[in-house]
């Protein structure tokens, strides 16, 4: 199997089944146009969810590697309620956990907080979520309110979920002090992240 050097991972058809799998190539910080890929299956269509056993897999969306060799990522369920018909996955050393599911007023054993409820859509216009990964944190954006007002930053650092910008906190920009009102993860980069915020600038 080739594929492009740097590829981290795929969702893959054989017949009706999906697949989630991760590609590792050996020797890749050191020129080796030959190196073989290797190929290991996280998680399968056919793969029982330990904490959702009413739940079963049907498709997988985007995937992120972290360190420590954890893998996370979106996938569409069958057997859960409709408003919650995509979950964020971890699976490492073999064991898979529910992140987080989609829905409104939803909760996680995984909260850093313990009783905080979120309000995730993992795909829709008014209430975008945005996954990335920068070395240590997967970011996503959550909603208390309609149209993405009262959105708040999270983040997963392998063990819990953790607010990263929260409304009602102030922050200095410009040497003035604002007020949020609401944020959103935009991207990360190498020691540089960037987000949307509303809020007002106090004098």
């Amino acid at each position: 199997m080739r594929l492009p050097r740097g590829f981290v991972g795929a969702r893959a058809h054989r017949g009706l089944a999906k697949m989630m799998i991760v590609f590792a190539v050996p020797g890749l910080a050191q020129p080796a146009p030959a190196a073989p890929w290797r190929a290991t299956t996280l998680v399968t269509t056919a793969s029982p969810i330990p904490d959702l056993p009413d739940g079963r897999f049907v498709d997988f969306g985007n995937a992120f590697a972290r360190p420590g060799g954890e893998v996370v990522f979106w996938a569409k369920l069958a057997g859960r309620e409709e408003k919650r018909s995509w979950a964020l996955f971890s699976v490492r050393d073999g064991m898979l956990r529910t992140i987080l599911e989609e829905g409104e007023e939803v909760t996680s054993r995984y909260a850093a907080e313990p009783g905080r409820r979120f309000h995730v859509h993992a795909t829709g216009i008014w209430h975008p979520v945005t996954v990335m990964h920068n070395g240590r944190w997967l970011s996503f954006t959550s909603s208390s309110g309609a149209l993405g007002r009262d959105a708040g930053v999270f983040g997963w650092d392998g063990e819990r979920i953790r607010p990263l910008i929260l409304p009602g906190q102030s922050i200095e920009i410009g040497g003035r002090s604002a007020f949020i009102e609401s944020a959103a993860a935009l991207t990360v980069g190498a020691g540089v992240a960037a987000a949307a915020l509303r809020g007002q600038q106090r004098p």
